[in-house]
């Protein structure tokens, strides 16, 4: 069965064909995703800092998850000044 963060991951990638996710792990939360933009975007990287518990939550509330996903697709789709950005997941949703 998949885990909650690979759903994520493929809830994603499905909404937005276009992009790469992947798992990442560092100190900075339970769960990482990274977020790789479309070659020649101005923000082509966002790093999604989640909790275990945020990441069931997503799975369980597909409304959430696709505010989420508009949230990631905006950011990806509009101008930004900076090549990489966080989304910080790990407050109470």
């Amino acid at each position: 069965m998949i885990d909650d963060v690979s759903f994520l991951e493929s809830y994603i990638k499905q909404l937005i064909p276009t992009i790469t996710v992947f798992q990442n792990t560092t100190d900075e939360a339970e769960v990482e995703l990274d977020v790789q933009n479309e070659p020649g975007r101005p923000l082509s990287f966002i790093r999604v800092l989640l909790t275990r518990e945020n990441a069931a939550a997503l799975r369980r509330d597909h409304d959430l998850a696709s505010r989420v996903v508009a949230t990631l697709r905006g950011a990806l789709e509009g101008p930004s000044d900076e090549p990489e950005a966080v989304l910080d997941l790990r407050q109470a949703l």
